[in-house]
């Protein structure tokens, strides 16, 4: 193991705790949310750099042959990413704080109670939200729901089913799972619209029913079916709370401080946790012998990590370089990409053959039964500098929304990031598939509240 780059990786990783305190103290939870999910997955490196093993279980026999066949080179390229993918989440950010922009920009965003910031609120405040117009969404998300939710009760429950069986797919409903997307993203858009309203008893209502469709969400459809498609609404929903709070203080219904999301928080990430972990024992086993779960739960716990798949597919690269492997294209994994632009009936009329079809989680299949990392597809097309750049105007791109929220006050970059937000777990799990789905709502984000003569 190389002693520098081992030094640069751990000042890379305490880099990335300092900035992801920077992020939510400022408010940038836009940018907390992307850095947290994206670097998670790496916790098996820096805990092997720290203490010199890997967190895997024991079970994954043929992940640690190959570690013990390749250490230093599956060490090196983990840990080369992971630096420049700290300095590229931080670029952007670095620029903006030398530039003299930043400095007057800061003063806005840091006091709240700024006369331009009072103004913008006023005027944003007497924006009334026609209640045809909520009604209508609010009926929309109510049969998006009912659709999902009995396509999904309809398949397979994982209750019984096996942990190859829930890794190969065999109990989820794609339908479902669309709709579930619809779901969330009108969720999202119809409490930001209400949220920057005076319409103190419709936002009530409207917030209630909201939350109770996530409730009824996690507790029957996301523990019978081992997924987490609610966790990234969560983090939406929570997010929206702390803008608001940020925006307007304790006096919107939305709003919720950061000390009690903190406090909160570990809740939520526990109960990801479990859903991972019934994912690999089944409900049935964990009730008939919780003791025997709990002793499993202390060796999976790296192992149900959200997108640990991605980190066993960069491990899958890493050997490829001294091993074959039988991988798609690279080109034809970014057209594929491309086609999800276009919306489904179009795609299936023109592109008819969906066997030409391939994307990130077709990489290196034979390490990782389903995820994808975020660097791999930009390494397979450019190497270390595809993941670079990829990674900075990603990371740009964040920052120009949560300055757009604050310095503009705008609809569009707040509800473009709360939906981005919901969008970043399955993204950080899967790959760029759900980042084209994402980029495929903007148009529709954009010319609706263009439609509503809501600034944007």
């Amino acid at each position: 193991m190389d002693f520098w780059l081992r030094f640069f990786l751990n000042i890379s990783f305490f880099g990335v705790c300092y900035f992801l305190i920077f992020a939510f103290r400022k408010g940038f939870y836009t940018t907390f949310v992307a850095a947290i999910v994206y670097f998670v997955s790496f916790l098996p490196v820096n805990i092997y750099s720290f203490f010199g093993y890997w967190p895997f279980p024991t079970g994954q026999h043929f992940i640690l042959e190959k570690i013990e066949e390749y250490p230093d080179q599956i060490f090196n390229h983990l840990a080369i990413i992971y630096i420049i993918s700290f300095i590229s989440f931080v670029t952007p950010y670095l620029v903006r704080a030398i530039s003299k922009e930043s400095y007057k920009t800061s003063h806005i965003i840091t006091k709240f109670h700024d006369a331009r910031i009072d103004q913008v609120k006023v005027k944003i405040e007497n924006n009334f939200v026609k209640k045809d117009l909520i009604y209508f969404l609010l009926l929309l998300i109510s049969v998006f729901f009912t659709i999902s939710f009995f396509r999904a009760s309809s398949s397979t429950s994982i209750i019984n089913s096996t942990y190859s069986q829930v890794m190969r797919s065999e109990s989820y409903d794609s339908t479902a799972e669309t709709f579930f997307f619809l779901t969330q993203i009108l969720i999202i858009y119809i409490l930001v619209l209400v949220g920057y309203g005076k319409q103190k008893n419709t936002l009530g209502i409207i917030k209630n029913i909201c939350y109770l469709i996530v409730l009824i969400w996690i507790l029957i459809l996301d523990v019978l079916n081992g997924d987490r498609t609610s966790f990234g609404l969560i983090l939406g929903l929570i997010s929206l709370s702390l803008y608001f709070y940020k925006l307007k203080g304790s006096r919107s219904e939305i709003s919720i401080s950061p000390l009690k999301v903190f406090l909160f928080f570990p809740f939520i990430v526990l109960i990801a946790y479990l859903l991972g972990l019934i994912r690999i024992v089944s409900i049935k086993a964990i009730v008939q012998n919780p003791i025997l779960i709990y002793n499993l739960a202390k060796e999976y716990l790296f192992f149900s990590l959200p997108s640990n798949g991605g980190l066993r597919q960069l491990i899958g690269q890493a050997v490829s370089k001294f091993e074959f492997i039988n991988n798609p294209d690279s080109f034809i994994v970014l057209i594929s990409h491309l086609k999800l632009l276009i919306p489904s009936f179009i795609r299936d009329l023109i592109w008819s053959s969906k066997d030409m079809n391939f994307f990130d989680t077709d990489f290196y299949i034979d390490y990782t039964p389903g995820g994808a990392n975020i660097a791999t597809l930009p390494y397979e097309l450019f190497g270390y500098y595809g993941i670079f750049f990829t990674l900075v105007i990603f990371s740009f791109i964040i920052l120009k929304l949560e300055l757009g929220i604050m310095k503009e006050n705008t609809y569009f970059p707040l509800i473009t990031s709360l939906i981005l937000i919901s969008f970043l777990p399955r993204i950080a799990w899967y790959g760029y598939g759900y980042l084209m789905k994402f980029i495929s709502l903007i148009p529709f984000i954009y010319f609706s509240l263009i439609l509503l003569r809501k600034k944007v």
